[in-house]
């Protein structure tokens, strides 16, 4: 990838607060986001990342401050133009009872469609590239709730996928899954973005594979952000303790070579 390519901010918050029920959750906070890396959000739990990628994904408006999608303000975009340029993945998303997994893929398209055009050939070829791209196509008729956590976690990246947007929010991917399971979702996730150059952002609570998936690294403490840079000079034992309140070790990792974060107890007797 070119360095250019990842200098372009695709989003950007300036200024940025939010809040709910009027109560700030994040103040006057800027980040940029650039293009075709993965960028992790990682912090204590209420220090506010998902709120953060609720309003980077204009699922929360601001109470101050503003986000720019491509240099445009997201808020004076249409939803169709937004949906076009972000996929977004909650966390634990709601869907609609007995649906198949093609179905829920489909609904990828959705942004795609207008009242004046039907189920193209594209949409089609969309959604069958999403299926095998998640390596689901075996499982397209069954019903979402037949699936294992991971099966179902992969449902909802293909219906990011076939929206096809070249930017994918996704607020903690591997949560309930097993480490089999999240490696699965991971080296997916890395895939896209390797391969079909996608900008990834994500929230992750496992600071190491944070580390492995990884190109920058965004730490969040009570609203703020206090680090931000690639996994060598954020995961370091100083930042650690400053952003979760306990001392740890740095490793390397013999596979990869990143840190590996070791914590330690607060009550070093209870080891033997």
């Amino acid at each position: 990838m070119s360095q250019s390519s990842h200098q372009f901010p695709v989003l950007e918050a300036r200024s940025l607060t939010l809040a709910y029920q009027k109560f700030p959750i994040l103040k006057d906070l800027d980040l940029s986001i650039v293009g075709k890396r993965i960028t992790t959000l990682v912090g204590q739990n209420g220090c506010g990342k998902s709120t953060l990628l609720s309003g980077l994904s204009r699922l929360l408006s601001p109470q101050n401050g503003s986000v720019f999608l491509n240099g445009t303000s997201i808020h004076s975009l249409s939803t169709r133009t937004v949906a076009k340029q972000l996929g977004v993945l909650p966390q634990s998303p709601a869907y609609p009872e007995g649906i198949t997994v093609k179905s829920l893929v489909a609904l990828g398209r959705y942004p795609r469609q207008n009242w004046l055009q039907s189920w193209s050939q594209e949409d089609e070829e969309m959604v069958n590239q999403a299926l095998h791209t998640t390596r689901l196509h075996d499982l397209s008729d069954y019903q979402l709730d037949n699936l294992s956590g991971g099966q179902r976690q992969r449902a909802w990246i293909a219906m990011a996928l076939a929206q096809d947007t070249p930017t994918l929010l996704l607020d903690e991917p591997t949560t309930y899954l097993d480490i089999a399971h999240q490696i699965e979702i991971l080296d997916l996730l890395k895939e896209l973005n390797e391969d079909c150059e996608r900008t990834i952002v994500m929230v992750l609570h496992d600071l190491n594979l944070a580390c492995r998936y990884s190109n920058i690294i965004v730490a969040l403490k009570e609203g703020a952000i206090v680090a931000q840079g690639p996994p060598k000079d954020i995961i370091i034992p100083t930042l650690i303790e400053q952003i979760f309140d306990i001392s740890c070790s740095i490793l390397n990792d013999p596979e990869t070579g990143l840190p590996i974060c070791i914590p330690r107890g607060r009550n070093p007797n209870l080891y033997p």
